[in-house]
């Protein structure tokens, strides 16, 4: 197959936790670089994980998605490796991850987020593979626990609670 079909590159902001990437989508100004660096400062743990631990920080702006063997890898283009914007500060550098494993995508821009999602309305597809996906409000103070939520699968696990 042809790889240049195999690799795409989009515009969106991606971290990982645990080795678990998410790609932040949405309009320019929405808050996805605002959410990274949240979640790049902020140690979480959640239920049933022993020690708080960050996001780490993939690419801002645009993201390199490449796949392989059914897999999404998530990396920066190599012309803003290591930036991160600071809205109002300028650009600055971040150390980042080299690839990691691309498991979510949230979407900051859509509007009337529902309280409880249906799962058949919680995935897309990029490439061809079928991720989860979540809507979000960016500038929400829980935002980075919702991120971590769904990249751990809490929601699934506990249904009810």
């Amino acid at each position: 197959m042809d790889g240049a079909r195999h690799t795409m590159v989009v515009a969106g902001t991606t971290i990982a936790r645990r080795g678990r990437g998410v790609l932040i989508r949405g309009a320019s100004g929405s808050g996805k670089s605002d959410l990274a660096l949240r979640a790049l400062t902020q140690p979480l743990r959640l239920p049933g994980e022993d020690e708080a631990v960050t996001f780490d920080f993939v690419s801002d702006d645009q993201t390199v998605i490449k796949q392989n063997d059914g897999e999404l890898y998530a990396s920066a283009p190599e012309t803003i490796a290591g930036l991160i914007e600071a809205r109002g500060i300028g650009l600055i550098a971040w150390p980042c991850a080299d690839a990691v494993t691309l498991a979510l995508v949230a979407d900051t821009e859509r509007e009337g987020i529902k309280r409880l999602p249906e799962p058949r309305d919680s995935r897309c597809q990029l490439l061809d593979v079928a991720l989860n996906r979540i809507d979000i409000i960016a500038r929400e103070n829980s935002s980075v626990v919702k991120l971590a939520i769904a990249l751990a699968g809490l929601e699934r696990r506990f249904p009810g609670c």
